[in-house]
Order: C-alpha cells, then structure tokens, then sequence
C-alpha cells in the first residue's frame, strides 16, 4: 500500500503520520541519508529506504555531546507501506 492509502487507515497507530514519530517495536534499522526540514517534534530525516522519519532533539544531540544517529528505527518499512 502507499503512503496515501495507508493515511487513511482507521487505525492511527499505523497511519503514516504516526509511524514517522514512532515506529514502534520491529521496525527495521535504516541508515540516515539525508537531513530534511525542522518539523513540530525535531529534525526529519531520510532514511535509505526512501521513507523520511522525525528525530526528536536531533539538533541539540551535539550541544548536549552527544553524535547524531547514523541510523533510526522505519516503522513505515515494518508495516510494508512503499516509499
């Protein structure tokens, strides 16, 4: 299903817009590709399975001395939903 189809689940635990934030447990481990736009929560990102994903206090991780991730958990990816 795609990203369309599968905003319109009844379900919102597994809307897309949920999945992006929280991927829940199971979801696969992407490599992070690209940096994106500063949203509501943090910092989205692109993982190399073509789905983008929003990392709460992605841009204060170096302030507190911490690396950014090189990887983030896909819930879109877990659920089958295409790019």
């Amino acid at each position: 299903m795609n990203i369309e189809e599968a905003q319109d689940l009844a379900d919102v635990l597994r809307r897309p817009s949920y999945l992006q934030r929280y991927p829940g447990p199971g979801a696969p481990l992407r490599r992070i590709v690209g940096e994106g736009r500063l949203g509501p929560l943090g910092r989205w990102v692109l993982l190399d399975c073509g789905h983008w994903r929003e990392i709460t206090h992605y841009d204060l991780l170096p302030v507190q001395g911490k690396k950014k991730p090189a990887r983030a958990r896909c819930g879109l990816c877990r659920d089958g939903i295409e790019p």
